[in-house]
């Protein structure tokens, strides 16, 4: 791993210790204090905030209130709504596809219920 890697964040470049995590850097600049992020993106790809950095590039964070930031919310909440169904249902077969339109107000107060309940860990 090289000792050390270039960063450009807002057309500014910093050097910081190679296996620095987006979240670290994020914490570094007061001037993001307050906002939802939840994930960043290394030259177009994107990355969870606790991935290590390695290679050098330009740094971006994606927050909640982005079309990326929603996107990624949707997928993950997608994850947990699955794992809440199982238990609900451990025969359920999880699928891929697109979001279901209409769910049963009992089958969806039972969900948020374990929505809430899984979230927790």
């Amino acid at each position: 791993m090289k000792p050390s890697i270039e960063i450009e964040i807002n057309g500014t470049i910093r050097s910081y210790p190679a296996g620095i995590t987006p979240e670290e850097i994020l914490r570094e600049n007061s001037d993001r204090n307050g906002y939802n992020y939840l994930a960043a993106e290394l030259n177009g790809h994107a990355l969870d905030l606790t991935t290590p950095l390695t290679d050098s590039g330009r740094l971006t964070f994606i927050n909640t209130q982005s079309r990326k930031g929603l996107d990624i919310l949707r997928h993950s909440t997608s994850h947990v709504m699955a794992q809440a169904v199982k238990e609900l249902f451990p025969d359920a077969l999880v699928t891929i596809g697109p979001a279901i339109e209409t769910v049963s107000i009992t089958i969806l107060t039972l969900l948020v219920r374990l929505l809430r309940k899984t979230s927790r860990g």
